[in-house]
């Protein structure tokens, strides 16, 4: 027995030693390559993108050698919070250390959203990944990645650090310089390989060796919701047709009329409800233009009281609909959004347009009033107004950044609206929560459009519908159905050819009316939820061994004194 006790010392003193080495730090910095080029966009570079994870409270900290842009500090919050969002990962456990180390001047901007999206989600998720990989490209709402600049003398400076350089899809086919030479062309015979990807999935693909995402994200439309957008359909298109007769009947020259028959026609082609009743509004509106400006004063004065009292009348109706599910709720946010829409048409200056408009208006607020009738997921409406107050946040947040690369004076109507939201927060939490909604998707537009060209846009607008489906699959499979979203969804489709921008604004709409879960998501919590593995965690259990290992020494030379002596 004389050998136990020299080894057990030589045992507890390795253990005293190690153990700092093996719990000090429960988080592995991770590394990605990014990619950059000089301001004239002629020479690339290869900068070095590191991410550090230490237990906190979801803050985001960026040190840069050389010193980036100020943007760059807003587009890494962004991309953090699209990859948390993306993966439904909880980031608000940790805080967010993020280095970038260059060797000359790296430019700043959005072109690392990208990079630091799938490096945030690969340290999330704790995944191994392949570090001999350079990403370039912007992350967008959806997590669809964008297009940016020097993509050639990117690739050509990736060629000699790493064996895979991951860009944006179409990149590849833009003209090099702007000539008829592709990046394609350029790049070819560089020793490296060089795919294109469409949405975060497909880098965390690359980058780990398998998808993260369920495949199979069909999308259903919900039985209910066809049977009452039917009828609203219905409802929009055959007061189209009423239209329709009374404008023939009057004597309008072609020129006058030309419009409404190539409106007609659309109306003709749809093949989708919300489409068609969407067309037929807008139908609706412009005949009945048409028939106000052939109205004396006094007709348009008794329109305009009527509109005003109805709308009221609407209010007050809405007032009395109980809000206890998820549809109750996009109903009422709909409906209002329309009785406002209405109220302020009133004041346009081509006033004949504006009663129009304001008389139509309200007549689809009283359609969309038949989904109150559609079941959905009970919510807690107390939770409205501290929704709307993050929905702001993040709307401010996404104009400000927009703000970056677009003067201030093109998203007026972007700051007006979160100026509104403000202002009706707690008085009217459903209206301030959809017009802070619009206000984020608007400025995400924006985002999601820099770098697009015009050949490429469609193609972007179907990876973007795409992360909408998924969205909407996920959302239908809790049983919550987004009747907005997936309005948007359909619109989106049916304008993307002839009206490509307009369909990257639905698509924006789609994406945060179909995101449901994220405001009403369950908050019940369990205990064994919130055991984790954190740092003060391991300092706890490393002092709560050793003292354990140097109390049961101790108590064991006590009870074995009198064997040594």
């Amino acid at each position: 027995m004389r050998w136990f006790l020299p080894t057990l010392l030589l045992l507890l003193l390795l253990f005293l030693l190690f153990t700092p080495l093996v719990l000090a730090s429960p988080y592995e910095t991770r590394h990605l390559n990014i990619l950059a080029v000089n301001d004239g966009g002629v020479n690339g570079s290869v900068a070095d993108l590191y991410l550090e994870l230490r237990d906190g409270s979801g803050r985001v900290f960026l040190d840069t050698q050389p010193l980036t842009k100020i943007d760059t500090q807003v587009s890494t919050r962004y991309a953090r919070d699209i990859a948390c969002d993306y993966y439904d990962l909880d980031c608000t456990r940790y805080d967010f250390i993020y280095t970038i180390r260059a060797s000359s001047s790296i430019i700043g901007g959005p072109s690392a959203g990208a990079a630091i999206s799938a490096l945030t989600a690969v340290a999330v998720m704790d995944v191994d990944h392949n570090e001999n990989v350079a990403v370039t490209g912007t992350i967008n709402s959806g997590g669809t990645i964008g297009p940016v600049g020097g993509v050639a003398a990117k690739i050509v400076a990736a060629s000699e650090v790493v064996d895979t350089v991951l860009v944006s899809y179409g990149s590849l086919q833009l003209p090099h310089n702007e000539s008829n030479i592709t990046i394609a062309q350029m790049i070819n015979g560089t020793p490296v390989r060089v795919e294109e990807v469409q949405e975060l999935d497909d880098i965390l693909y690359y980058l780990t060796g398998e998808s993260k995402l369920l495949e199979g994200n069909i999308v259903t439309e919900d039985t209910s919701y066809t049977e009452i957008m039917s009828g609203l359909q219905d409802l929009l298109c055959t007061r189209a047709n009423d239209w329709r007769d009374r404008i023939t009947l009057m004597d309008l020259s072609l020129n006058q009329t030309i419009d409404l028959n190539d409106s007609w026609t659309k109306i003709q082609s749809v093949d989708d409800w919300y489409s068609a009743a969407s067309f037929c509004f807008a139908y609706n509106v412009m005949a009945h233009s048409f028939y106000n400006e052939y109205t004396d004063n006094t007709t348009l004065d008794q329109e305009e009281k009527l509109v005003r009292t109805n709308a009221e009348r609407v209010l007050g109706m809405l007032e009395n609909e109980p809000v206890d599910t998820i549809t109750d709720l996009q109903t009422k946010m709909v409906t209002k959004q329309r009785v406002d829409d209405a109220l302020h048409a009133l004041d346009n200056v081509n006033r004949a347009h504006g009663v129009a408009f304001a008389s139509e208006r309200l007549y689809t607020a009283l359609s969309w009033m038949r989904f109150f009738q559609m079941d959905g997921v009970t919510i807690d409406t107390s939770l409205l107004s501290s929704i709307c107050f993050t929905k702001i946040a993040e709307a401010e947040e996404r104009y400000n950044y927009a703000t970056l690369y677009l003067p201030e004076t093109l998203l007026v109507g972007t700051r007006n609206k979160i100026d509104d939201a403000s202002q009706i927060v707690h008085s009217d939490p459903e209206r301030c929560l959809i017009t802070a909604i619009e206000a984020k998707a608007e400025s995400s537009s924006v985002l999601s459009s820099l770098g697009v060209t015009e050949e490429g846009i469609t193609g972007y607008i179907d990876s973007k519908l795409v992360a909408v489906e998924r969205v909407i699959s996920e959302q239908s499979g809790e049983g919550m159905f987004p009747i907005l979203g997936y309005s948007y969804y359909r619109l989106a489709k049916t304008v993307r050819q002839d009206n490509p921008n307009t369909a990257l604004l639905y698509v924006e709409y789609a994406l945060e009316l179909s995101n449901l879960d994220v405001y009403f998501g369950s908050t019940e919590s369990r205990w064994w939820q919130d055991l984790r593995y954190t740092q003060d965690l391991a300092v706890f259990l490393r002092g709560l061994f050793n003292g354990l290992a140097i109390g049961i020494f101790g108590m064991w030379l006590w009870k074995r004194r009198n064997y040594y002596y």
